[in-house]
């Protein structure tokens, strides 16, 4: 049986796609799973656990003059990739991407 705020399921089976560590922490199992999956958990990384998204939204798509792409990739500073998340409808445009990994604690 899985219980949320709002409503019971019934079911033979559950299965979590959420990071182990995530579901460990925020996931109420019982009877309890093993010891030995508290203990994988916390020493599972998860691949892209230390992400940072960020988006930048403007009123116009200036990087597209001179057919610049909007793409964006550094090994220094704080932004290491970064893309057009421009609408295909050219109403809105962004450029969204990742921070660099070592600012994932900040």
């Amino acid at each position: 049986m899985v219980e949320t705020n709002t409503t019971i399921f019934k079911s033979r089976v559950v299965v979590s796609t959420l990071p182990p560590l995530l579901f460990q922490k925020q996931i109420k199992v019982q009877p309890e799973l093993p010891v030995e999956f508290y203990k994988i958990s916390n020493q599972t990384h998860t691949w892209m656990g230390e992400s940072i998204k960020v988006s930048f939204s403007y009123e116009s798509r200036f990087w597209g003059k001179n057919n610049i792409s909007g793409t964006i990739f550094s090994n220094v500073g704080p932004v290491s990739e970064m893309y057009d998340q421009s609408d295909s409808e050219n109403k809105h445009y962004a450029l969204t991407g990742f921070l660099n990994g070592a600012y994932h604690s900040l």
